[in-house]
């Protein structure tokens, strides 16, 4: 489909969490979808950090309206700072090209 939404937690990895972790997953993109007003599978999850342990699902569904009250399109190199976990400097690329009359970046 067509993602929307991504969201990115730090401090944890969501791995080798089993049924819970993808439990905790789909809820999460779940709250961030009814917040946002699309559907979850508009949203997309991904986590970094610590692998093995259970997200703080309260803290973490918290979070999503303050998150999203603050989303602005020339934001990205602020998320790549906060998802830093053992990177020193923040990464980030950009492209754009041109492709049957419309440009792309």
């Amino acid at each position: 489909g067509n993602p929307r939404y991504l969201v990115i937690n730090t401090g944890n990895a969501n791995a080798g969490t089993g049924p819970t972790g993808l439990k905790n997953a789909q809820d999460t993109c779940a709250k961030l979808a009814e917040l946002a007003g699309v559907n979850s599978f508009e949203v997309l999850p991904f986590s970094t950090g610590v692998i093995g342990e259970q997200l703080p699902m309260e803290r973490l569904l918290a979070g999503l309206q303050p998150a999203l009250n603050s989303v602005q399109d020339a934001a990205w190199s602020d998320a790549a700072s906060g998802i830093m976990t053992t990177d020193t400097v923040p990464k980030g690329a950009s492209e754009q090209f041109e492709l049957d009359g419309m440009t792309y970046t």
